[in-house]
Formats: structure tokens, sequence, C-alpha cells
């Protein structure tokens, strides 16, 4: 599995914004770079085109029947370490309980096994009733962004 760098990981966590902003691959490297997040071009190339396609794939998700599976086409393949083979990455929209504004979180299932939408949401529905203490929120929806899928290059 490849390890990476800090400027790399900490830049990762951009890219999710960007790609959703509609930024180039250049504009978007050359604003990491600006922010001294800089790595190395084609290890960004590969992660920009990773995200690009997973917010491609999060439309398409609302189509899928939560009590199916998700598809080969539907996996984004990733060479990101992870803990286990799959992650299931899902968008929790609700509201503020303490101020009342809108809050998202993004959360993360991982598991060796494909499981079906529906049983990876009612695993985070039910973290998030035993620790809404710690979330602060109410009145929350989750819906699935995407599937990744560990390989090894």
């Amino acid at each position: 599995m490849p390890t990476f760098s800090p400027f790399r990981g900490i830049g990762r966590t951009y890219l999710s914004s960007l790609v959703e902003k509609g930024f180039s691959a250049n504009k978007s490297l050359n604003l990491l770079k600006a922010a001294g997040l800089s790595y190395r071009r084609q290890d960004f190339l590969r992660d920009f085109k990773e995200w690009r396609r997973l917010g491609e794939l999060k439309e398409t998700f609302k189509y899928i029947p939560k009590s199916r599976k998700p598809t080969l086409g539907t996996i984004t393949r990733t060479a990101e370490s992870l803990t286990k083979e799959y992650s299931y990455i899902f968008e929790v929209k609700g509201k503020d309980s303490l101020t009342g504004r809108d809050k998202v979180i993004h959360w993360r299932h991982a598991t060796d096994d494909l499981i079906t939408l529906q049983e990876a949401e009612d695993i985070i529905d039910q973290y998030m009733k035993e620790n809404q203490y710690k979330q602060d929120m109410t009145q929350y929806t989750i819906n699935t962004i995407g599937v990744k899928q560990s390989i090894t290059l």
C-alpha cells in the first residue's frame, strides 16, 4: 500500500470542495501550491480523477434502491490506504441543535464485505443516535456519496 506524504494527505481533504466548485485539475493544483500544499503532479492527477469520479457518482446513488449493493460501475477504485476493502462514504445533513443552522458532516464506514446501501446507512444512523450528543445535530438525513474499493498498485 502506498503511503501519503503529509502534504498529500492534507491536500486530499480539499479535493472534494475543489471538484464540487468546478475547478479544473490545473487550477486546483495551482491553488494547493499557493497554499503550500503541493505534491507530485502525477499523484495529484490520480487523486483529482478519483474525487471527480466520486462527484459524478454522487447523483447516481440517489437512484440506486437502498436494498441493492453497489455494482462495479458505481464503485470507485482507489490506491488510498483503507482499513478494510470497501469504504462507504456518506454525507449527513441536518440542523445544528445549538444554532439552528444547516450542518453537513461526512462519515465513512469501512467493511470487508459488500453490503446493501440500507445496511450501511443503518449503521451510520445507529452511530448518530448513540453519539448524538457529540454531533449536536438534529433532524438529519443520510445520503450515500460513494463507495471506494482498495486496490494495490
